[in-house]
């Protein structure tokens, strides 16, 4: 039941993007406030199951101690990523479609772009990806490994563009990976979340200075 119940939470948080994806295209939707109230919505609806854990997990977190504990963790995933990442680009000769859509939102929009993925995005994300399946396995490494390899499943699937563009799992599944073993060693949700939005910020600044 745990697992058909963490496995309605993914499907729900995908069909949610979809909609929003799919409504904004069709109805050429680019009001910055019409958009930060669909990300808004997404949130409301992927935390209000977990809202009682969600607010534990706020009370408990310390910000400074967690990101001095976690930080090795982090930079020791991110080296393993860009690897893999720059390996990948090599062989096809093109960046991840993922990222290719993310670097179009931020050239269209700059700031509100910058602002949703390195702070709404991070939280939608940890919460439907770590905290959703927080007690479905009772194995920690487990739970480390399915929602890491789910986690890089989702982001090359949402913006699939050919077969070759699915050996980007490999690098997301990393990041995912980092981003499970901080959250299931933290039990926090903001511990991962954390680390997410670091990840995301730093992405933003290096595509913003290199102009990329």
């Amino acid at each position: 039941m745990k697992v058909l119940r963490s496995s309605l939470h993914i499907f729900k948080y995908v069909f949610l993007m979809l909609m929003v994806m799919y409504t904004n295209y069709m109805y050429h939707i680019n009001n910055q406030v019409i958009m930060f109230l669909e990300y808004v919505f997404i949130l409301v609806v992927m935390a209000l199951p977990f809202k009682e854990k969600i607010f534990n997990d706020f009370k408990k977190f310390e910000l400074k101690k967690t990101f001095k504990k976690n930080i090795r963790t982090y930079l020791i995933g991110f080296l393993f990523m860009f690897i893999t990442n720059l390996v990948i680009q090599l062989i096809i000769g093109d960046i991840a479609p993922n990222e290719e859509a993310n670097r179009k939102l931020l050239k269209s929009m700059p700031v509100f772009y910058a602002l949703v993925m390195c702070l709404l995005t991070p939280l939608i994300e940890e919460i439907s990806f770590r905290l959703s399946f927080y007690d479905t396995f009772k194995n920690k490494k487990t739970s480390i490994i399915v929602t890491g390899i789910l986690f890089g499943f989702m982001h090359v699937i949402l913006a699939f563009t050919s077969a070759l563009s699915l050996l980007f799992f490999v690098p997301y599944t990393v990041l995912g990976l980092t981003f499970s073993y901080i959250y299931f060693n933290e039990k926090n949700i903001f511990s991962s979340t954390l680390f997410h939005c670091f990840h995301n910020l730093l992405s933003i600044i290096v595509i913003f200075l290199t102009g990329i």
